[in-house]
């Protein structure tokens, strides 16, 4: 299975970082920039929410090395809960 990223702009999910060769008008040598295939932005890899099973595009909440949505749980006050 391919690994997922989320970019930290957009929230776009892909498989496959975009990959540009900027050579500033220079005969030798070049700048190599990778970024979301839709904005170009700064992405980091993206995971699944425990609870639904869908990838997690923004913030999420993480208890041990389970991470959720923030629609996916709930916080209570003792003696909320019935």
């Amino acid at each position: 299975m391919n690994e997922v990223f989320v970019c930290l702009d957009c929230h776009y999910l892909f498989t496959r970082p975009r990959e540009l060769i900027e050579r500033h008008g220079l005969e030798y040598g070049y700048e190599r920039i990778v970024g979301c295939p839709i904005c170009m932005g700064g992405y980091t890899s993206a995971y699944r929410c425990i609870e639904c099973g869908e990838y997690i595009d923004s913030s999420y909440i993480r208890i041990g090395n389970f991470r959720y949505h923030n629609d996916c749980v709930q916080q209570f006050e003792l003696g909320e809960e019935i």
